[in-house]
C-alpha cells in the first residue's frame, strides 16, 4: 500500500471514530441524558474498544492478513455503524421507558446508557481498531521501515481524529443532525474500506449512507401518550422537544430535554400565567423580600436561566413595571420559548451566554437574582453554585438585594439542599430554604447586608388568588429553615477547585426505598394530644417534625395514620404512604381510596424503575460477556 493512500484511510478513521464518540452522546441524550455519567461510558466503552482492537490488529498483522482482511474489517464496521441511528430508538426505549419517574431513574439511566453503548458501539469501533497496527506493517513490508510507518499511521490518524472533534461538534451536528453525522462517520469507514481495495473513485460511496434517512422516523424520540409533538430540536446544547398534553380547555405546553421521563424544563397552562404550583411560581414573590414586604421601585431583575421565559412571564404579570435580563445558554431554548410559550414579557434584555460569565462580568445592579440553571435535568452546574460565584452575585446585588436559587431535593436534609444552604450562607451570612409543596425542589434565599424575613410575605395583599395563595404559603415562618454562617463553618462548602455537588445531587435521586413499614407510634403520650400538635406542624409545612411527633403517640389512630400517609408521601415515600393510608383506612378513615390509589401508582413506577436499573445491569453485564466472545471469534478469524 502507497504511503499516501494508507495515510488518508488512516485519517479517515480517526475522524470517524471521533466524530462517532462526541456523536453518541447526543444520539443518546433523549433516552439516557447527557450527563458526566453517560460520557464516561460512552468514552470508556470506545477506549476499550479501541484498545482491543489495536492488540486484534496486531495479532492479524503478524499472520500476514493483508489488504483484503482490511476491506472486509472497515467495511463491517462502516456497516454496523449506519445501522446504530435505526436501533438506537428501539433500544434506548426499551432500557428506560419513558414513563419512569426521574428521581428514582438515575440509575436506570446510567446503567442503561452503559449497555446501549456497549451493544452499539462496541462491535464497530473494535472492527475499525483493529486497522492501525494492520496499515503499519502494511506500510513497513513494501519499504522496511517501521517506525516511519508508525508515525505516518499515528500523526495522520490523529489529525483525523482532531477533525472529526471539531467537525461533529461545531459543523455536522447543528448543519444535518446526529443521526446524519452518524452516517457520514459510516461513509467515511466506507471509503476507506474501499481504498484498501479499489481506486480512490470508489468515494461516490459517500452517498450511500444517507439513503437510509428516508427510512427512519421523523422524531428522534416518541412523545408519550396522550402527547402531541409541536416541534424538535437538536440543539447546538442539548436535544428538545415541545408537546402539547391535557384535553381541550385544559391543555398545557411543556418544553422537555433529553430524557426528560416524567420531568420538564418549562410549562405554560391554558388560560393561566401562573404553572399551578410549580417552582416557578413560587420565585415570583422574591422582590418583596428585597423589599421587606413592600414593592421595590425601578425594580430590576436577573434571571439566569430564563426557563424559555416562564419567569418572565411570571414577573411581568406581578411585578408589570419591571425590568427583566434573562440570561440563556441555549438560544435555541429561548427561540422554542417565543414560539409556544406566549404571553406578556417584561422589558429587558436578553443573553445567550454561560451564566457564570455573565455574573463574573457585568457591571449592571439587582434587587433580585434568580437562578435556575439546570444542566441535565437533575443537576446544578458546580460553577454556579460555588463560593466564587455566590460573591459575583453578591456583587452585583444592590443593598438589600435578594438571590434564590432553584434547588432539587425531598427533605431539609438532603445534602444537597444543606451544603448548598451553608455555602450561600458562608457569604451571605444566613441563608434560607423553602420546600416547595408537593414537589421535588426547594427555594434557596440569601439577601445582602440583612438577613431576609419570610413571614414579610404574610403582610402583602394581593388580588390574584394564585398569587395570595403563594404569599400565605411562603409567609409562615415556620415553613423556612435557617443556615448561618457558624453552621456553614460546620458543613462543606461548594468550592471551584472541588465541584462535587453532582455527587450530593445523584445521592438525592438514588436513594432506594427499601420495603416500606408502617411508622411505629408505641410513645407515651396520649393520641388526642399528639394529633393536636401533628394538625399544626403539618399545617407550618414541617413535615419531618410531624413525623417524628406521631411516633409519640400511644396509639395508633386512623386520623393519625392518616396524617402519617400524608407526611410520608410528601417526602416522597410512597410506599410508606400506602401502608398508612391503607391502615387508615381499616381503622374507620373514610375515602381513603383516592390516596391509596395514587400513592400506589407512585410507587409502582418507582419499583418498575428499580426492576429496570436492575435489569440494565444484567443487560450490561451480559453486553461485556458479548464483546469478550466476539473479541474471542475475532481473533480466531
Amino acid at each position: 500500500m502507497r504511503p499516501r493512500l494508507a495515510a488518508l484511510v488512516a485519517g479517515l478513521i480517526g475522524f470517524a471514530v471521533m466524530g462517532l464518540e462526541l456523536t453518541a452522546v447526543r444520539l443518546f441524550a433523549p433516552y439516557f441524558g447527557d450527563s458526566a455519567y453517560v460520557w464516561t461510558n460512552v468514552i470508556g466503552v470506545v477506549m476499550v474498544a479501541l484498545a482491543l482492537g489495536a492488540y486484534l490488529g496486531g495479532r492479524m498483522a503478524d499472520r500476514d492478513l493483508g489488504r483484503d482482511r482490511l476491506f472486509v474489517l472497515l467495511l463491517t464496521g462502516g456497516l454496523l455503524v449506519a445501522v446504530v441511528p435505526l436501533c438506537a430508538g428501539p433500544l434506548g426505549g426499551w432500557l428506560v421507558p419513558a414513563h419512569l419517574p426521574l428521581d428514582s431513574a438515575m440509575p436506570a439511566l446510567v446503567r442503561g446508557s452503559l449497555a446501549a453503548t456497549a451493544l452499539l458501539f462496541v462491535p464497530p469501533v473494535l472492527l475499525v481498531g483493529c486497522a492501525a497496527p494492520m496499515l503499519v506493517t502494511l506500510l513497513a513490508r513494501a519499504d522496511g521501515r517501521i517506525g516511519r510507518a508508525s508515525g505516518l499511521i499515528s500523526w495522520t490518524g490523529t489529525i483525523g481524529s482532531l477533525l472529526g472533534t471539531f467537525a461533529a461538534t461545531h459543523v455536522l451536528i447543528p448543519l444535518w443532525g446526529t443521526r446524519e453525522t452518524i452516517w457520514f462517520c459510516a461513509a467515511c469507514l466506507f471509503v476507506a474500506a474501499l481504498l484498501c481495495r479499489f481506486k480512490p473513485a470508489a468515494a461516490a460511496a459517500l452517498l450511500v449512507p444517507f439513503l437510509l434517512a428516508w427510512v427512519v422516523p421523523d422524531s428522534l424520540r416518541p412523545v408519550g401518550e396522550g402527547q402531541a409533538l409541536l416541534a424538535e430540536v437538536e440543539s447546538d446544547y442539548q436535544f428538545l422537544q415541545v408537546v402539547r398534553t391535557g384535553e381541550a380547555g385544559d391543555e398545557q405546553v411543556l418544553l422537555k430535554i433529553n430524557e426528560g421521563l416524567d420531568s420538564f424544563h418549562s410549562v405554560a397552562y391554558e388560560g393561566s400565567t401562573f404553572t399551578r404550583g410549580g417552582y416557578y411560581d413560587y420565585h415570583v414573590v422574591m422582590p418583596f423580600l428585597a423589599g421587606d414586604g413592600a414593592d421595590v421601585p425601578d425594580l430590576r431583575v436577573l434571571s439566569l436561566g430564563a426557563a424559555a421565559g416562564t419567569f418572565g412571564r411570571l414577573y411581568a404579570h406581578v411585578h408589570k413595571e419591571c425590568q427583566l435580563d434573562a440570561v440563556e445558554i441555549d438560544p435555541a431554548v429561548t427561540r422554542l420559548g417565543d414560539e409556544f410559550f406566549q404571553g406578556a414579557r417584561p422589558a429587558g434584555d436578553r443573553f445567550a451566554l454561560d451564566a457564570r460569565v455573565f455574573v463574573d462580568h457585568t457591571q449592571r445592579r439587582y434587587d433580585v437574582v434568580l437562578v435556575d440553571t439546570y444542566k441535565h435535568q437533575i443537576y446544578l452546574p458546580s460553577h454556579v453554585a460555588s463560593t466564587q460565584f455566590f460573591s459575583s452575585v453578591e456583587r452585583i446585588l444592590k443593598d438589600g438585594g435578594v438571590v434564590s436559587v432553584n434547588a432539587g431535593g425531598t427533605r431539609y436534609s438532603d445534602p444537597a439542599v444543606r451544603v448548598l444552604c451553608s455555602t450561600m450562607a458562608s457569604i451571605f451570612g444566613v441563608a434560607h430554604a423553602f420546600r416547595v409543596p408537593n414537589s421535588r425542589n426547594f427555594v434557596l434565599l440569601a439577601r445582602k447586608g440583612r438577613p431576609a424575613q419570610p413571614d414579610c410575605l404574610a403582610k402583602v395583599s394581593a388580588e390574584d388568588p394564585d398569587l395570595s395563595q403563594i404569599l400565605k404559603v411562603m409567609g409562615r415562618s415556620s415553613a423556612w429553615r435557617t443556615f448561618r454562617t457558624a453552621q456553614a463553618a460546620g458543613d462543606e462548602v461548594l468550592d471551584d477547585n472541588r465541584p462535587f455537588l453532582d455527587q450530593l445531587q445523584e445521592e438525592v435521586y438514588s436513594r432506594v426505598e427499601t420495603t416500606p413499614q408502617s411508622l411505629r407510634m408505641d410513645g407515651p403520650r396520649l393520641a388526642e394530644e399528639v394529633l393536636a400538635e401533628v394538625e399544626h406542624l403539618y399545617g407550618a409545612g414541617r413535615i419531618e417534625a410531624a413525623l417524628a411527633a406521631l411516633q409519640t403517640s400511644s396509639q395508633a389512630t386512623g386520623p393519625l395514620r392518616q396524617y402519617a400517609g400524608n407526611c410520608r408521601w410528601m417526602l416522597r415515600d410512597a410506599g410508606g404512604a400506602v401502608l398508612e393510608y391503607k391502615a387508615a383506612q381499616q381503622l374507620g378513615v373514610s375515602g381513603m381510596d383516592r390516596n391509596i390509589e395514587g400513592a400506589q401508582a407512585e410507587f409502582d413506577s418507582r419499583l418498575e424503575a428499580w426492576a429496570v436499573r436492575d435489569r440494565n445491569a444484567w443487560v450490561a453485564l451480559g453486553s461485556v460477556v458479548l464483546l469478550l466472545g466476539f473479541s474471542a471469534t475475532l481473533r480466531l478469524w
